[in-house]
């Protein structure tokens, strides 16, 4: 059942939460060896999601044992994952030890949220903790770190610098010190990054269409230089952002849609989109993807479905974040399965179940998205107040939806195809997912 913000009733759940068997598994995976005797995944035994007989030893000996291909070997893009989302519990805390923060944010990996209210708070107090470059640094450090050991190659990350932007002189600077960090990053972890900026739906249509052009500057071919002592030459805006790059390439990828669904459709945005991503007319003058989060949490009772609609239609939307409201949709279904709008869901299995979206992990549409031929994703979307990774969403997508290796390879697939990486890069993460299928044949 659907309450008035858009989730689901969760009168119906089961107490046990069976992400606790998970939850570390893929830690055992990194150090596991991938027997040469492995079978397909259809003969794996799938652990019933009431038993608490289920240990994370015993399923890590079954893996070594050679019932089914090691996910960490899996090649991975991350899609749909927040920056400061993403920063490591021990990292928050000793930040807010270093700033004397108190009190320090409760952890909140593996709890059920009552209600986005209760999640923002601790994503700001998580943005919060970044008051110096040292910070940032450290942050994307243990990111591509975290992302490498999961055998992620490719990340598009969603930084909320309307948080701390000023404490850095502003968009434009922090977003040169995201953008270093990141290159530095890269060269020494192999994962490569690129940035989707975002609207925050809170602070109103005025900021976004602000937003919009600011990034417009990066992406889109402009005007002849102003001429000297113009008040154009002098932004710091237009000055600085078409310099920004990530090892040759623009540091800047997508134009996204953040924040609070409730009371902000994506109707209200789309000048902004248009402006960003070039997408007035049927043509497109921008490099950048259209990434607008909807069909998470309805803007208005019922209408999770017509959100998603909305971002597709009104933002010309390439991928968008979670969009599991369409399911059960027809108008919002029969769009997504067209082939000529082209759409890929970047899902994100426990965030919908923690932030009640579904009422149960079986009752995850992904699967059926999946059925219908509509491209998915999987990601973790913000590791910190989850406690979950994207090799762990993975794990849960295989023993909990019962999703055949098959199909999670084809979820890995869609990762590169649908991701802004360079074409090598796609082409080689490909190919070494298909080896990976075919490891076990």
């Amino acid at each position: 059942m659907v309450t008035t913000n858009g989730a689901y009733n969760d009168d119906t759940c089961d107490d046990n939460d069976p992400r606790h068997r998970h939850q570390h598994q893929h830690q055992q995976e990194i150090e596991a060896t991938v027997s040469e005797e492995e079978v397909v995944a259809s003969t794996m035994p799938i652990p019933s999601p009431t038993s608490a007989s289920t240990t994370t030893a015993s399923t890590a000996t079954t893996r070594r044992r050679g019932f089914v291909r090691n996910l960490v070997e899996l090649p991975k893009a991350e899609l749909h994952i927040h920056l400061e989302g993403a920063m490591r519990r021990t990292t928050l805390v000793e930040l807010c030890a270093k700033y004397s923060i108190t009190p320090v944010p409760p952890d909140t990996a593996h709890q059920r949220f009552e209600d986005f209210s209760a999640f923002v708070e601790v994503y700001i107090a998580a943005c919060n903790c970044l008051r110096e470059e040292s910070d940032i640094y450290r942050l994307v450090f243990e990111i591509a770190h975290d992302l490498q050991q999961q055998n992620v190659t490719w990340v598009e990350i969603a930084p909320s610098l309307t948080f701390y932007q000023e404490r850095f002189g502003g968009f434009a600077p922090t977003l040169q010190v995201l953008a270093a960090a990141a290159e530095a990053a890269e060269v020494a972890t192999g994962v490569g990054f690129g940035f989707i900026i975002s609207i925050e739906r809170q602070l109103g249509v005025y900021a976004a269409e602000q937003l919009a052009n600011i990034v417009a500057q990066q992406t889109q071919p402009q005007p002849q230089a102003a001429a000297a002592g113009t008040e154009e030459e002098s932004s710091p805006s237009s000055s600085l952002l078409p310099l920004l790059q990530i090892c040759g390439r623009p540091a800047i990828v997508g134009f996204g849609l953040h924040g609070p669904e409730e009371k902000n459709p994506p109707s209200q945005f789309t000048k902004a989109f248009h402006i960003a991503c070039g997408r007035s007319t049927n043509t497109q003058t921008s490099t950048l993807v259209s990434v607008p989060h909807a069909g998470e949490i309805a803007p208005s009772l019922g209408q999770g479905a017509q959100s998603v609609i909305d971002a597709v239609t009104l933002l010309r939307a390439n991928r968008i974040g979670h969009g599991v409201l369409a399911y059960g949709n027809d108008a919002a279904m029969t769009l997504l399965e067209n082939n000529n709008t082209n759409i890929c869901l970047d899902v994100c299995v426990s965030s919908n179940y923690y932030l009640r979206v579904v009422p149960s992990l079986h009752e995850h549409p992904l699967p059926l998205f999946l059925k219908k031929e509509i491209p998915c994703t999987i990601n973790s979307d913000d590791p910190l107040l989850f406690g979950c990774t994207i090799l762990s969403e993975y794990e849960l997508c295989r023993a909990e939806l019962q999703m055949e290796d098959r199909i999670l390879a084809q979820c890995a697939r869609y990762s590169f195809q649908y991701s802004c990486a360079p074409e090598h890069i796609k082409t080689m993460n490909i190919q070494n997912i298909d080896r990976w299928l075919a490891s076990t044949l």
